[in-house]
């Protein structure tokens, strides 16, 4: 019987490392929001890897300004993305942008949705600026940690 026991719960522990953790899949339902998922691959997706609200507004024009803050406030809460501040501040230019955390790269290849920023990124470089980002687009932008080292 000692081996069948034994067997039981190496099984058991098997399934339990299978299976995600409550905090995992606390992320994955953060993740998984429509709105935040598109929020964190088009982020990702620009060359810089930062974007600022005002750029994520003009990319969800069907998303509110108070519910995208609350998206973004969430999303740094829980360490998916991060705020990063660019070198130099000018006035009426932004001085908060946000960048997708390694967690967030992780959460998405987890969930097999890293993929799909060669998909954002493309569509970005076929379409052109709205007249009132140029300015933010020509700023010099912070760069996330993981940034040199490759997405």
């Amino acid at each position: 019987m000692g081996e069948s026991d034994a067997a039981a719960e190496g099984r058991a522990a098997a399934v339990a490392e299978a299976v995600p953790s409550e905090e995992e899949l606390e992320e994955f339902r953060i993740l998984l929001d429509r709105t935040r998922l598109i929020i964190v691959q088009q982020t990702l997706a620009h060359d810089t890897g930062v974007l600022c609200r005002a750029e994520l507004a003009a990319r969800n024009p069907d998303v509110n300004e108070s519910t995208l803050q609350y998206h973004l406030d969430t999303l740094v809460e829980k360490g998916i993305l991060t705020k990063e501040t660019p070198p130099e501040t000018k006035r009426d230019l932004p001085s908060v942008f946000y960048a997708v955390s390694e967690r967030g790269i992780d959460l998405l290849k987890q969930l097999n949705l890293y993929d799909e920023i060669a998909v954002w990124n493309n569509v970005y470089s076929q379409v052109s600026t709205p007249d009132e980002l140029h300015e933010i687009e020509a700023m010099d932008r912070p760069k996330p940690d993981w940034y040199d080292t490759g997405r």
